[in-house]
């Protein structure tokens, strides 16, 4: 785990050494004692390892294979035990005890380019291949650790940590305008190859980034694509169960792997299950001392019970449990300050995750996540499934449903007629500036990014479009270190390939109606009141408990972003919005636009103070 950088000059050029050092420079990171750097000629890598009050800087974030390859790489291999035997059978060496990265170099010494064929887990990595004077870099499947790269000039910049790639002089700071569209229209830029900025370009899930020198260009290549197998048929109804529980618990092992772990745990099924598979898996007489959750809770809202479902679980298990009350947070909090996001963002509570990781990093320098159990298991509608499963296995599963769930799966008749109905109008904001929208196609867009995200032609095809939509790379990356400053790496066990290659194949009913298959597998391993907990919406309205804003305030930090004015036409914003809609779903758009002019105005204060 740690800070990456990668900088390759084509024009042969050699590599400033105090330049590379000085791209690695904020927390979580910048400890210049801990840092490795190596040089040679017009390639340069460094590596700065994360670290917190607990847990010793790893020394070894950077090997040479016989001279020959160089690598960095942020991150984990999963199912090390297989790896080791393929390249160990290949290469002749004993691996067992090796580090990832000289397992990432030797996959690499092996196999090339198609190493990243054998690689499970979540990684980002840069690879210098001096005998063929290549840079290699790769991305994890579903993109849980960040790569970022920038080509300006004669250099190729890439780093995990989107500040580092920024903080190199040759890239400007001008935005995007199609991923300024899609974050009006979405929340977020939606197009995987693409970041907030001009000059810098993302990696996508599942993708690598070869570059030879010196005349070549940077070559991106995809090489893993989901795919739903076909769905699974047990005779045995446990036989479900327990395929699923053993699978999620090889996903939780590869995450336990530090001493100590944190949890953040909500206090719903998904988070909970995670926790007791973690128990499980570090033994009661390890457990309570290895493992500690977090939980956010309202104090001032009635309805939130947060904090006693996961006080429920915490002691069922015998491990301890902070609460950290988030009523105070106001929108945006010390974006002015040291919580700047990395480009702009439409997550305003920005603070209240980071105080949490910091709290957590203060135990240990991970911590696990539910985050992902809600597509993992989202049932088809019965109108999809019509044409795609057999009539006599669909009605036996209505039946199993009907009889182990008490409720009916998601019908879908309101998704059919709405296909033959008119369309209602759709979410183009009516603000956005005239000049803005002669480059940027938003109805367009709108229709473009509908039909991405229409349910797959598949039997679980709501699941699979939801997966893979980008918003969670967008989230994966606002939890990273690099992005939270907070020396803690938050992991998902409910994206990993094996996992959700499983969860594609189980049939909608009855395992997937209200997450039965996960109730089933958790009964007698966590409180009654917690297992059959149904699923419940945010309690209380986070505008009225973080400060409410006008409409007038929104003009106002609108217009104190001078720039905004090539987006927004702030004569139409006051006259289209309606107040009480004012940073919802409700008035579309206008968290993005009140988010990027406060973006927009704390970067420019934190430019000048530099």
């Amino acid at each position: 785990m740690g800070c990456l950088v990668a900088i390759l000059n084509a024009d042969g050029a050699p590599i400033d050494v105090q330049l590379l050092r000085g791209l690695i420079d904020g927390p979580p990171y910048g400890d210049q004692n801990a840092m490795l750097v190596w040089t040679d000629g017009p390639v340069g890598l460094a590596f700065d390892p994360l670290g917190t009050p607990h847990r010793r800087r790893e020394v070894v974030p950077s090997f040479t294979v016989n001279q020959r390859q160089w690598g960095v790489m942020d991150g984990r291999l999963d199912d090390r035990a297989a790896l080791v035997r393929r390249l160990e059978s290949r290469t002749g060496r004993h691996l067992g005890s090796a580090c990832d990265v000289v397992l990432l170099l030797t996959a690499y010494e092996a196999w090339g380019e198609d190493c990243v064929q054998y690689l499970l887990g979540d990684f980002s990595f840069s690879v210098w291949d001096a005998e063929r004077r290549r840079l290699f870099c790769a991305r994890d499947h579903f993109g849980v650790k960040p790569l970022y790269y920038a080509r300006v000039g004669a250099s190729l910049i890439v780093s995990n940590v989107l500040r580092s790639v920024r903080r190199h002089p040759a890239v400007s700071e001008r935005l995007d305008d199609e991923a300024m569209g899609d974050f009006f229209l979405f929340g977020a830029c939606l197009e995987p190859a693409r970041t907030s900025f001009a000059d810098v370009a993302r990696l996508p899930p599942a993708h690598t980034l070869t570059c030879s020198w010196p005349h070549g260009a940077p070559r991106v290549s995809p090489y893993w694509t989901l795919q739903p197998g076909d769905e699974l048929r047990y005779q045995d109804p446990g036989e479900y169960v327990e395929h699923y529980s053993s699978t999620l618990a090889t996903s939780v092992s590869d995450r336990l792997r530090e001493d100590r772990v944190g949890i953040l745990m909500s206090g719903g099924l998904d988070s909970s299950s995670v926790a007791v598979t973690a128990a499980k898996i570090l033994g009661p007489a390890t457990a309570p001392a290895a493992i500690r959750a977090y939980t956010a809770v309202y104090d001032t809202v009635p309805e939130d019970e947060e904090r006693h479902y996961s006080t429920l679980v915490a002691r069922s298990l015998g491990f301890e449990i902070e609460h950290h009350a988030v009523d105070r947070y106001q929108w945006f909090e010390r974006w002015n300050q040291d919580l700047l996001p990395p480009e702009p963002s439409t997550e305003p509570m920005t603070a209240m995750m980071a105080d949490l990781l910091a709290r957590a990093s203060r135990y240990g320098a991970v911590v696990l996540t539910g985050d992902g159990g809600d597509p993992l298991l989202l049932p088809s509608t019965v109108a999809s499934q019509i044409g795609r499963v057999p009539l006599a296995p669909l009605a036996g599963d209505l039946w199993r449903s009907l009889w182990r769930v008490r409720a009916l799966p998601p019908l879908g008749l309101r998704s059919a007629l709405r296909r033959w109905l008119p369309r209602q109008p759709i979410g183009v904001p009516a603000w956005l500036a005239d000049s803005f929208l002669r480059g940027f196609d938003a109805h367009a867009r709108w229709k473009e990014i509908g039909a991405r995200r229409a349910a797959a032609d598949h039997t679980r095809g709501a699941a699979f479009s939801d997966i893979i939509d980008p918003w969670w790379t967008s989230m994966f990356e606002t939890h990273d270190p690099g992005a939270t400053q907070r020396p803690v790496e938050v992991r998902y066990p409910f994206f990993d390939v094996r996992l959700v290659s499983l969860a594609l194949t189980l049939p909608s009913y009855p395992w997937c109606v209200d997450k039965e298959i996960l109730r089933t597998a958790l009964r007698g391993r966590l409180p009654e009141e917690v297992r059959t907990r149904p699923k419940s919406p945010l309690a209380g309205d986070p505008h009225t408990v973080h400060g409410r804003w006008t409409l007038r305030q929104a003009t106002s930090a609108i217009e104190a972003a001078p720039a905004m004015a090539s987006y927004v036409d702030v004569k139409k914003f006051l006259s289209t919005v309606r107040p009480e809609g004012l940073l919802t779903d409700a008035e579309p758009g206008t968290l993005a636009a009140v988010a990027l002019a406060t973006w927009l105005r704390c970067a420019s204060a934190t430019s000048v103070a530099a």
